[in-house]
């Protein structure tokens, strides 16, 4: 399985707490939920360690976890294979998504599994950077509202300039339009729908 950041699905860290020092008296207010408590050293004095939690946005992300499968077809040309992705949302702003494709996939076959990193915040998910195995420098965005884009350019395939897709996804199904971008110029369009399994 090939390991690199992120798919389709995906996939913009944030982060939230911060420290604060005073007397050992001082560390735990009556009505505040006591944190750690750190000896500093050569000191009496001692330091609160910040108590992390998920993410603000993890319940509206999490939505898009789960596994998913499907087909892609190239209208163009009548081809068509399958999809299967199992996406994994963590409480920390990140995200992985596994990625199996099936058929012809941009004239050189099935590839082996791909996994894409990605992360989410309160826009929505962010998947991709350069470099990705099959699909050169990548970029996949899923905001809240269901709306997905992508766009993979100097693709390490040769006869091929670019990618994209524009659709939707929900909490149960993605629907996308595709456009290949051969290097003459040439297009060739298709269309993939995923449904989630669990």
């Amino acid at each position: 399985m090939v390991k690199r950041k992120i798919i389709p699905f995906v996939l913009v860290a944030m982060f939230i707490m911060a420290c604060s020092c005073g007397s050992l008296s001082s560390l735990i207010p009556k009505q505040a939920t006591p944190s750690a408590v750190i000896p500093q050293t050569g000191g009496s004095d001692t330091q609160t360690a910040p108590t992390s939690g998920p993410d603000p946005s993890f319940p509206q992300a999490s939505q898009f976890g789960g596994t998913w499968a499907g087909n892609w077809k190239n209208t163009t040309y009548g081809t068509t294979g399958k999809i299967s992705a199992t996406i994994t949302v963590q409480p920390d702003g990140t995200l992985t998504a596994d990625v199996t494709l099936g058929g012809n996939i941009l004239g050189i076959g099935s590839p082996s599994p791909l996994t894409f990193d990605g992360t989410y915040d309160a826009t929505g998910l962010s998947f991709g950077g350069p470099g990705e195995p099959i699909f050169g420098d990548l970029a996949v965005t899923v905001d809240y509202a269901g709306k997905l884009a992508m766009e993979a350019s100097n693709l390490p395939v040769p006869g091929i300039a670019k990618v994209s897709a524009a659709g939707t996804m929900t909490a149960t199904e993605l629907k996308v339009t595709y456009t290949v971008t051969f290097s003459t110029g040439a297009t060739a369009k298709g269309t993939a729908t995923l449904k989630k399994t669990s």
